[in-house]
């Protein structure tokens, strides 16, 4: 099984950039697509070198072909498309980007592949929806919310399927690791200088909490680059700067409830099923992919800033409101949302019967 990896962020210029969000899942990806028997070759910008090299592992089934640094997937998309070798049983398509459509067309020609599996992070542009229609195409959409922004003619090629892959790394704390009752942590996790993360809309329900419950309690912003100068004022509001990945659970464990109330931009939010996964209560709004995440109990859904105040106040003053929910959070996170790389290998990729 040969596959050709193509992400858009991989041929994108990266040099002093931080890997964030779908590259973390992309670095955990392919290594299990390798140990699965999957030789992966994976066109990359050759700034992306020193990073690669020590986040993917030496394997032989993983193979990195660097493009010159041309700065945009679409010029080193077509560098790449020239310069392949070779014929691959399928191509993994990282999100349906319009910067990639020449160079897939070209590879098309080429006769590199004759199928594309597209993971879709967001519904494509109308650009990007008419090379879709002409592609030998499968598309893998991250949420119910992603695939009805495809258009209505394509929507019987898209499925449904995402999750955590790392998802055993974010049990919930043993007795041992457990944080104290008090004070109570509030925790804000992602890119926060984003303003759709919704870093203000939380600032302000902690701030309007009555001084008897704030007084128990702690807000914690976590990955805030340039902190906004009046959180200063807060002692019991700490920021935190950019986190890696590997230091994500420990700390969700040390926290008593999750936050997230983004404003739009969401299309799964791995941030909230890690939190799920770690048995932690859920204060979301109202979007409807967040919301779609606690049907079934695990948090509250908060149509705005003072309903997300008094969940808060609800949540800080009843210790077993949250351990009930955060029990809750963790089936529903285990049920729905955990990745299986073989089987997503086996129903989608190199499927019995494509």
């Amino acid at each position: 099984m040969r596959l050709l990896y193509l992400a858009p962020t991989f041929l994108s210029y990266r040099l002093h950039k931080r890997v964030r969000g779908v590259q973390v899942f992309d670095l955990q990806f392919i290594p299990d697509l390798a140990r699965l028997g999957v030789h992966v070759t994976v066109p990359a910008e050759i700034t992306w070198r020193p990073r690669l090299r020590q986040l993917l592992p030496d394997h032989p089934n993983i193979r990195v072909r660097y493009t010159p640094p041309l700065f945009k997937p679409l010029w080193n998309g077509l560098y790449a498309a020239a310069a392949l070798g070779g014929r691959f049983d399928a191509a993994f398509v990282g999100n349906p980007a319009r910067g990639l459509i020449p160079p897939i067309d070209l590879m098309l020609r080429r006769g590199l592949f004759q199928r594309i599996v597209l993971q879709a992070n967001r519904g494509p542009h109308p650009r990007a929806a008419a090379a879709l229609r002409r592609w030998p195409l499968r598309a893998v959409a991250v949420s119910e919310q992603v695939r009805a922004d495809f258009p209505p003619d394509l929507r019987p090629h898209v499925d449904v399927y995402y999750g955590v892959l790392d998802a055993d790394r974010f049990a919930p704390p043993t007795p041992a690791q457990s944080p104290p009752p008090e004070p109570v942590r509030f925790a804000l996790l992602g890119k926060l200088d984003n303003p759709w993360k919704g870093a203000d809309t939380a600032v302000d329900a902690f701030l309007s909490l009555p001084p008897s419950v704030r007084g128990r309690c702690q807000l914690h912003l976590i990955s805030f680059d340039q902190p906004p100068q009046r959180l200063a004022a807060h002692a019991d509001i700490v920021t935190h700067p950019w986190l890696p990945a590997e230091r994500v659970p420990d700390l969700l464990r040390s926290m008593h409830v999750l936050l997230v109330p983004s404003s739009a931009g969401e299309t799964f939010s791995q941030v909230m099923v890690q939190g799920m996964l770690t048995g932690l209560p859920v204060l979301a709004s109202a979007l409807p992919v967040l919301a779609e995440k606690l049907d079934t109990g695990g948090g509250v859904v908060c149509a705005d800033g003072p309903a997300l105040a008094a969940a808060m106040a609800a949540m800080a003053q009843d210790p077993e409101l949250r351990a009930r929910h955060g029990v809750i959070a963790r089936r529903v996170a285990l049920e729905r949302y955990v990745w299986d790389t073989r089987a997503f290998v086996d129903r989608f990729l190199f499927p019995a019967t494509p």
